[in-house]
């Protein structure tokens, strides 16, 4: 018996050791990597959201060109005024991953897929005061899919969104309730 749990220990040391090595070599290559992540492609684009506060999927679609994909990124590539840490990794399995604290308010995201033809982004962000009906420390996620449709149709302009209401509007404007 004794034979079998120093194998067992043995065994556990190892996998840990392994483990460890493992873990230092992915945290030395997924530091900021050089050059800027990619742009969408250009064309129409149907972004299905779910949220933690609206869990039912929220269907647009938006025609991104150049330059409504720089004026309104999907993510901020340098570090946002205001911000006391900003992190953003490319993981060795693709995902681009970030995180920070600006304002006192804390989130981050991961984003999956190619930029190409389809990607998901999952984002949360902690409440650092009471919002409603949900209190603060409760943590906000958004699931966000992005599907490459194709060349906008003339209906939608590039960098206008069409939005499930029908109302195609320039991306960027904000919704009143």
């Amino acid at each position: 018996m004794a034979l079998i749990i120093r194998k067992l220990v043995l065994i556990v040391f190892e996998f840990a050791a392994a483990s460890l090595a493992a873990c230092d070599r992915i945290e030395n290559a997924i530091h900021q990597w050089p050059g800027e992540p990619p742009n969408r492609r250009p064309g129409l684009w149907r972004l299905t959201v779910i949220r933690t506060r609206f869990p039912r999927p929220v269907v647009f679609l938006e025609c991104i060109d150049r330059r409504s994909d720089a004026d309104y990124p999907l993510f901020f590539r340098n570090k946002p005024p205001g911000c006391d840490r900003w992190s953003l990794v490319r993981r060795l399995d693709g995902f681009l991953v970030g995180d920070s604290v600006c304002s006192g308010v804390r989130s981050g995201f991961a984003i999956s897929g190619d930029f190409e033809s389809k990607l998901t982004i999952d984002d949360w962000r902690v409440l650092d005061r009471n919002d409603g009906q949900w209190r603060a420390g409760t943590i906000l996620k958004r699931h966000s899919e992005w599907v490459y449709k194709g060349a906008c149709p003339k209906s939608i302009p590039a960098g206008h969104e069409q939005r499930p209401d029908g109302d195609v509007v320039p991306i960027g404007t904000e919704v009143l309730h």
